[in-house]
């Protein structure tokens, strides 16, 4: 057993008496050390002291009994514990108050000589054996008891998951005897499988059962807990395969009897489908049968009414006839009374002819002395001309109506001509456009609109011309200086009369652009290339200079501003819910003097999302030429749907830029790019009638869109109004 380092031996006085010493060594290997033969607490865990080993410390003892003769006499010479001795054998040593180790005090307390002495040592090397062969054997044993240890707890943790496993194969059985049951709910046929399911739970319960036994005495009988282990394993195995077989069986039958079901469920369907079809075909029949009756009903419903309707008509025949012959009687009476009523009208005839002719005489008269009046009035009154404008109205406009002759104010020149001839009429305006003769009795100076299509005058008497001839100026005064719109060449074209180029060369955003230059060539030629560094001729024009106009000064005629706004609306997208929710909320456009909304469609866009559309913008602006809708207003507007639009606030803007009236103008609208963004475009009328007029030489073959094929409308319009001769002004607060 465990034999570690043997307590320390008490000192002693003396070494006199050596039986006591040899009894008190005894007694103190039997208190202090277990091998002996006292009972440890633990020896019921621990192999027996072998006898050799106790046979070898008595003889031990005994030694120290014999080598104690030879020693007295020393001790005798000693004198005491700790002293040196002179002869007898040797010293015996001891350290008061020190404890030494048994084996050296064994050692040096027996005299050195002889046998005894080399038997005293024998001894205790025999000793120290001893005691390394008992303390390998204990390390050997905690070595075995700590691995049967772990058996037993590797034992225990191998039975915990065969009880696991069982537990799974229990819950995987009941989920199966779930299905099972919820199929048999279903279909009868699973009866009999429910008997085997539970036949097949009754023998894995016997499995269980014998598990559980084994792992009772598992636990009684540690020793074979190895064989019963594998034993358990095994059992396990074969009852979980068992169950994995039993599952399997009944997720097998539970499939087929399903697809029993699904089959009869099939086979319901097409016989619930076939009676229904046959219960449709019966009331189609039923309601073919109840429009035949109805047909049938309408029918001599309308027969009895035709018999009815026959009756009525011989009853009215027969009421037609006695009518017919009482008015035959009647109209033989009245023959009579008609010869005397027809003389008698000829007679009134005559007379109302002879009336008429006395009314003629009298309106021949009537207009004889109206055309008098007419020519006395117009032979001391005069009219002075005021042509290519259009001025204010100073009152109501008035037709002057004739009371006998014929009013004729077809042309310019009879519609002053009918002024004059009247007292009371003192202006006149006559429009082109319409063929519309104005008059008015009171007159203005201010002019309102300069056009060639209009021409004004001012009738008074004669003697009032020079007043006449001062209003004339005071209109004159206000008339804006328009520039005519220069005219330059396309790319190809000979460009020796005009001296200036339309095209230009831009960079990918249109951000930078470069205008081309007429080129003299050697044959006297000129045509605009684009501007190069190297020599391709004598360069005699360059690009076309965009006019800025400025505001027109005090008294000058400036742009009226009413507004013809519309929008362009792509209503399978998002701008057709804006588009609506303007239209219900009478906002933007809705707003301005007159709108129009027009239908637009998806256009592709760039790499850089701008949209490719200035091609369908060209066909919006031909819809708006042949609406005319526009000619009646000051500014043309075009506004996106997304854009937050207020009108008013727009008039007060172009208000505040004076443009002088009848300019040719476009809005320069923001400081980025090329100035002129799309989602507020604004031009005067006069731009407008421009473009309509030259606007087809941009998309020309060779211009404008060939060359910029991929360009927004808002870039296409801005650079074609530039190049058809559109002046600008600028306003980047828009």
């Amino acid at each position: 057993r465990a034999y570690r380092d043997l307590p320390s031996v008490p000192s002693l006085p003396a070494m006199q008496d050596k039986e006591g010493f040899a009894r008190d060594l005894t007694t103190a290997l039997d208190e202090q050390v277990p091998i002996l033969g006292a009972a440890s607490p633990r020896s019921e865990r621990r192999r027996r002291v072998p006898v050799w080993a106790t046979l070898l410390v008595s003889v031990a003892a005994l030694a120290l009994l014999l080598a104690g003769s030879f020693g007295a006499g020393g001790a005798a010479q000693s004198g005491s514990v700790g002293g040196d001795g002179a002869s007898g054998g040797g010293p015996v040593r001891a350290v008061a108050g020190k404890a030494l180790p048994r084996t050296q005090f064994l050692a040096e307390s027996v005299p050195q000589d002889g046998s005894i002495v080399a038997t005293a040592n024998q001894l205790t090397d025999e000793l120290h054996k001893m005691t390394a062969k008992v303390a390998g054997d204990d390390a050997q044993a905690k070595k075995l008891a700590k691995e049967a240890a772990d058996e037993m707890k590797d034992s225990r943790a191998k039975v915990k998951a065969a009880k696991e496993e069982i537990a799974a194969a229990e819950a995987s059985k009941a989920k199966a005897e779930n299905m099972q049951r919820e199929a048999a709910a279903k279909i009868a046929k699973a009866k009999a499988m429910l008997k085997d399911s539970a036949q097949s739970k009754e023998h894995a319960n016997g499995v269980m059962s014998k598990g559980r036994t084994g792992i009772a005495d598992s636990n009684e009988l540690s020793s074979s807990a190895h064989a019963l282990r594998v034993k358990l394993e095994r059992e396990a195995e074969e009852a979980a395969d068992l169950k994995k077989k039993e599952i399997d069986a009944l997720m097998g039958e539970t499939k087929y009897l399903k697809g029993v079901a699904d089959g009869d469920r099939q086979s319901a369907d097409a016989a619930l489908k076939s009676a229904n079809a046959k219960l449709d075909s019966a009331e189609d029949e039923i309601e073919k049968q109840k429009h035949i009756y109805s047909d049938a009903m309408a029918k001599l419903k309308k027969a009895k009414a035709s018999e009815e309707a026959g009756t009525a008509d011989i009853a009215k025949a027969k009421d037609m006839k006695e009518s017919a012959e009482h008015e035959r009687e009647v109209a033989t009476a009245d023959k009579a009374q008609g010869s005397h009523a027809l003389t008698a009208g000829k007679a009134a005839a005559k007379k109302a002819e002879e009336a008429q002719e006395r009314v003629d005489e009298e309106t021949d008269k009537v207009g004889a002395l109206e055309a008098q009046a007419l020519h006395k009035s117009a032979s001391h009154r005069i009219c002075v001309d005021v042509p290519g404008v259009r001025l204010r109205e100073a009152s109501k406009a008035s037709g002057f109506a004739p009371i006998a002759v014929e009013k004729d104010v077809s042309t310019a020149t009879k519609c002053i001509d009918w002024c004059k001839q009247h007292e009371e009429c003192m202006q006149v305006t006559y429009s082109t456009g319409n063929k519309g003769c104005y008059l008015f009795s009171k007159a203005t100076t201010e002019a309102w609109q300069w056009s060639d299509s209009y021409n004004a005058s001012y009738c008074a008497d004669s003697k009032e011309k020079d007043h006449l001839m001062n209003m004339v100026k005071q209109v004159f005064s206000q008339k804006p200086a328009i520039s005519e719109a220069v005219a330059c060449s396309w790319a190809g074209d000979d460009c020796s009369q005009t001296k200036c180029c339309n095209d230009a060369t831009c960079s990918w955003d249109l951000k930078d652009c470069k205008g081309y230059s007429c080129y003299q060539q050697s044959g006297g030629s000129a045509q605009c290339a684009e501007t190069a560094s190297w020599s391709t001729g004598t360069i005699i024009g360059g690009p076309r200079k965009v006019r800025e106009v400025a505001k027109a000064e005090d008294g000058i005629t400036v742009q009226g501003t009413s507004l013809f706004c519309f929008m362009v609306v792509n209503w399978k997208g998002k701008e057709g819910a804006i588009a609506n929710n303007i239209k219900e909320k009478q906002l933007s456009i809705y707003q301005c003097d007159a709108h129009a909304i027009l239908s637009g469609w998806e256009t592709p866009k760039t790499p850089w999302s701008t949209y490719i559309n200035a091609d369908a913008f060209i066909k919006h602006w031909q819809q708006l030429q042949e609406s005319k809708q526009y000619l009646a207003h000051d500014w043309v507007v075009k506004v996106d749907a997304d854009t937050v639009f207020f009108p008013n606030m727009l008039k007060m803007h172009l208000a505040a830029l004076r443009t002088p009236q009848g300019a040719k103008v476009y809005l320069k609208n923001i400081n980025y790019k090329f100035h002129f963004q799309g989602a507020l475009e604004v031009l005067t009328r006069e731009a407008v009638d421009l473009y309509f007029q030259r606007g087809g030489e941009c998309a020309g073959a060779g211009k404008l869109l060939k060359s910029h094929p991929k360009a927004g409308e808002d870039f296409y319009m801005k650079t074609c109004l530039e190049s058809i001769g559109v002046d600008t002004q600028e306003d980047f607060s828009l």
